[in-house]
């Protein structure tokens, strides 16, 4: 799972409410499902300019993780920066290349986790 992309949209109004949902969150799934083996993916970045909140969201969304005992897979943020070939038309979301790209890096990480 991933979380806090759109939550940078919000950070200035809502810092504190985003970093208590985002615990709240997952303890909310670790409570449901207390067996599952979580892993958590640093949050996406779409952007090559990053604005600060990015780093302060995911370092909560790992202490976050960190608390339920998940796996955590850092970078998610950075990897398809400086490719504006990745992105749709939109500005906003990745193009088929970009999900492939993701989809690849994801595979990457769950090798490394045994998986």
């Amino acid at each position: 799972m991933t979380l806090g992309l759109n939550d940078n949209f919000s950070y200035d109004v809502a810092a504190t409410a985003i970093r208590t949902q985002i615990g709240a969150d997952l303890r909310r799934m670790k409570d449901a499902l207390p067996r599952a083996r979580f892993i958590v993916v640093e949050p996406f970045w779409y952007t090559d300019a990053r604005p600060r909140s990015v780093g302060i969201i995911s370092g909560w969304v790992k202490a976050a993780a960190a608390d339920i005992g998940a796996d955590y897979i850092p970078g998610a943020s950075h990897w398809i920066e400086h490719h504006p070939e990745w992105m749709a038309s939109d500005g906003l979301h990745p193009n088929d290349a970009g999900y492939a790209e993701i989809a690849r890096k994801v595979d990457h990480a769950l090798r490394r986790l045994g998986l």
